[in-house]
């Protein structure tokens, strides 16, 4: 009776232990592709592949399916009780512009497109352990006509950490206005830094022209255990303070009165976000709030 016990107990240990954990790979070049977006289908629950593509995540009760998505790769979903010690990606086409293809002149005219100032006051995103995205639509304007390509972006992101990498997609719309297909063939990793809140990317060489049915700018936090950081923090009902970890960076997001143009992905699927209590301001009462990314764009001819 002793020995079963014994053993019974090193089972369940092993169970609460056991993980699944694969690299991922280029179907084509078979080179490692970094910092993949993993997660298990219609769940709060994922995890990011390292600089490497290598990932560790718990192994569920269950068999349920996990889904992996890239930047310039076709999304794949695989059960979780079939993962292979190598999953591969199929690189995505990505049907380039005429006017991206072809380059441009030298530049003459520049315009910076303001949506958040040093004095705007700011709401924040976090990431709490579960990968999730934030996304603003940009709309065309005819005043982007003689700048029109997309020469770089101002991100408000801030970190605790020495620095913290995330990540960033542009998207067209689809259909139904949601987020869609990628408007490059790479994901852009940028990197928040210790005392700097903008984080500013430079995309001139993307040559990224602005499109007519207008584009998404989309954050995505990074489930690394470099961008892991422990806070004590007690929630409503709670008697003692816990730490938790969140993962950096933490994104700076201007409050508006309407989600029209923010959607978020958790689980990975769009939706329009829910509004948020915002603090109180000298002219403002608080009030319920939608947080739009705090994002500026950098336009050229």
């Amino acid at each position: 009776m002793k020995n079963f016990t014994l053993i019974f107990i090193l089972l369940t240990a092993f169970q609460a232990s056991a993980q699944i954990s694969a690299v991922i790979k280029d179907s084509e070049t078979r080179e490692a592709i970094p910092f993949v977006n993993i997660l298990f289908e219609n769940e709060w629950v994922g995890v990011s592949a390292d600089q490497n593509g290598k990932f560790r995540i718990a192994t569920p009760d269950e068999p349920k399916i996990m889904v992996f998505s890239a930047v310039g790769y076709e999304s794949r979903k695989i059960s979780s009780d079939a993962m292979p010690a190598v999953v591969l990606m199929k690189p995505a086409i990505i049907e380039l512009r005429e006017a991206i293809v072809s380059g441009r002149k030298k530049r003459t005219k520049r315009k910076y497109i303001p949506f958040f100032e040093k004095d705007t006051k700011l709401g924040y995103n976090v990431c709490d352990g579960f990968p999730w995205m934030t996304a603003r639509f940009f709309p065309y304007s005819d005043a982007y006509n003689r700048t029109p390509f997309i020469d770089g972006l101002e991100v408000f992101a801030k970190t605790n950490l020495d620095s913290a990498k995330f990540n960033i997609r542009l998207c067209l719309p689809d259909k139904n206005g949601k987020p869609g297909k990628y408007m490059t063939d790479r994901g852009i990793i940028a990197q928040a830094i210790k005392g700097q809140a903008i984080v500013r990317i430079d995309l001139s060489d993307e040559y990224l022209v602005i499109p007519e049915e207008g584009f998404f700018i989309i954050l995505e936090w990074l489930i690394i255990e470099e961008n892991k950081k422990f806070y004590s923090t007690k929630y409503e009902g709670e008697n003692v303070r816990t730490d938790r970890p969140i993962f950096e960076p933490i994104f700076g997001a201007v409050p508006t009165d309407s989600n029209q143009l923010i959607w978020t992905s958790v689980g990975g699927g769009w939706r329009k976000p829910e509004a948020r209590s915002q603090p109180a301001t000298k002219n403002k009462e608080a009030t319920d709030q939608y947080l739009a990314p705090a994002v500026n764009l950098l336009l050229s001819n």
